[in-house]
């Protein structure tokens, strides 16, 4: 299974495997970070990824290694929503360029998330200010 990504620098997977006495490594449910050490710990020996192990599936639009992060263009309480000036299936960006044909002051998403709302510079006018 694919590891890479599921560990940082200051968190440890949930899923490694530990170095033993005999210098074997062994599956582990637990490590933690260890700032002198500078690496994964338990017990006072080193922990690493196990081959074993996979990342988190997140769900919804979460990201991270332990699923901790709503990206930019995502919002609400299960990270499932466009944020405010993201539209779409896909929350793709609200632009004055694309969707208000540059001529405007600002743009942002409509009420119901499904199109862009321009505000159109002086002389400029409709939904996509032209």
């Amino acid at each position: 299974s694919d590891v890479s990504g599921c560990t940082t620098a200051t968190t440890c997977d949930a899923c490694g495997e530990v170095q033993t006495v005999d210098y074997k490594w062994a599956p582990v449910a637990t490590c933690t970070w260890d700032a002198v050490a500078g690496q994964c710990m338990q017990g006072g020996y080193p922990c690493r990824s196990s081959p074993i192990c996979t990342c988190l599936a997140c769900e919804n639009k979460w990201t991270g290694v332990k699923c901790e992060t709503c990206p930019e263009q995502f919002s609400g309480t299960d990270c499932n929503v466009c944020a405010t000036g993201y539209y779409g299936a896909d929350c793709l960006k609200c632009t004055i360029a694309s969707h208000c044909s540059g001529n405007a002051v600002g743009v942002t998403s409509n009420n119901d998330k499904s199109g862009c709302t321009c505000t159109c510079l002086p002389n400029w006018e409709g939904a996509d200010c032209r």
